[in-house]
């Protein structure tokens, strides 16, 4: 009889932590716990792959090695975090944010030790960055004059077809000298060998990094004028054989202010998203533009819609789309000087159209 009842105890026993663990597990899934820690000292850089992963690439907040960490919306899980090797098993380093062309390529600026820019691509590989055989080099013109390109900040890179020709990568940057921002298109695959640097206007100067999105297959730039911290906007003229530097249409975004590197995607019926830390405050700020707005070449067609409610960051936010999904991934902003924050948080964006300007709205949805 006392056996019987030690049995029944012991398999009771068994069945209520089967049972806790479930809801343990399913309660992890519920608030999808990171499962991995991500810390940095600056905004990520983020891509999304074609199914439909969101890949972080990110410095770390105590070193400058660039480390990748890869999310899966299926599973409401992070599968993998490592650090972006070469192929000599070195780590690509920067003290700046990552600026990932796609999954398999990213653009950086070089560490405490250079202001190249460098470039890291492990092919068509769908394995982790985390194994050492990636090509790795700087960028260079292939002119004796002028072989490399020097920059501050961090780049902003998209492909575009510049006069007929298949797409192309196109790197943006802010020169480190002139302060201008300026771009260079990619000769052929592998090589590091790229066009001489193209320039925009003589106004389009800036402290940080620029943003780019596409317009009509041409590009769009956009950048925090240096010293008064303005957003403005650039646009490429749709000849995209003529590389003069007076060959864009400049214009500002009205009351729209950032002291970081702002952030831009195209989003579904040709609108355009802006996205920004405020420049005296940590609010992430929105801009939109939509055809039925207007002429995207004219300030007011781009819609003030406040700020995203119950989050802050004091670096560079980031965003992406694909697939009628927004994934917006920011730093969170340091309790005061004494008390620094390096983790990030990352989630879906839900905007809200007819939120008024000033005033906080839309849905942050944390993968947290």
């Amino acid at each position: 009889m006392c056996d019987s009842v030690i049995s029944s105890a012991k398999a009771s026993n068994s069945i209520l932590i089967k049972i806790l663990l479930v809801l343990l597990i399913s309660s992890a899934m519920a608030t999808n716990v990171f499962a991995v820690n991500i810390y940095t000292k600056k905004g990520p850089g983020i891509a999304i792959s074609s199914s439909g992963n969101m890949h972080l690439y990110f410095t770390g907040h105590n070193n400058d090695y660039i480390w990748e960490a890869k999310y899966s919306p299926e599973t409401r899980s992070w599968t993998s975090q490592g650090r972006v090797l070469n192929s000599a098993g070195n780590a690509a380093r920067t003290t700046e944010r990552p600026a990932p062309l796609h999954i398999n390529e990213v653009f950086f600026h070089g560490n405490v030790a250079n202001d190249y820019i460098w470039h890291v691509d492990r092919g068509s590989s769908s394995s982790e960055w985390g194994r050492p055989h990636y090509l790795q080099y700087f960028l260079r013109t292939g002119d004796p004059a002028r072989d490399t390109f020097l920059m501050r900040s961090s780049p902003a890179v998209m492909t575009y077809s510049w006069a007929g020709s298949p797409r192309t990568p196109t790197v943006f940057f802010t020169d480190l000298v002139s302060r201008r921002i300026t771009y260079t298109t990619r000769r052929e695959s592998g090589s590091s060998i790229w066009s001489r640097p193209g320039l925009l206007p003589a106004q389009c100067v800036s402290n940080v990094g620029p943003a780019i999105a596409n317009y009509g297959g041409a590009p769009l730039v956009f950048y925090a004028k240096r010293n008064t911290h303005e957003i403005f906007l650039a646009a490429k003229n749709h000849d995209l054989a003529n590389r003069d530097e007076d060959d864009w249409t400049v214009l500002g975004i009205p009351r729209a202010f950032t002291t970081a590197e702002p952030s831009a995607t195209n989003i579904n019926d040709g609108g355009v998203l802006l996205v920004y830390k405020g420049h005296n405050n940590n609010k992430i700020w929105l801009r939109l533009y939509r055809p039925a707005f207007g002429n995207m070449l004219q300030s007011s067609s781009w819609r003030r819609l406040g700020y995203v409610s119950g989050v802050e960051t004091d670096q560079a936010p980031a965003i992406a789309y694909r697939d009628g999904t927004l994934v917006l991934a920011f730093k969170n902003p340091d309790t005061d000087a004494a008390h620094p924050v390096f983790t990030v948080d990352i989630g879906f964006l839900t905007i809200d159209e007819s939120n008024r300007h000033d005033t906080p709205g839309h849905t942050f949805t944390s993968f947290r």
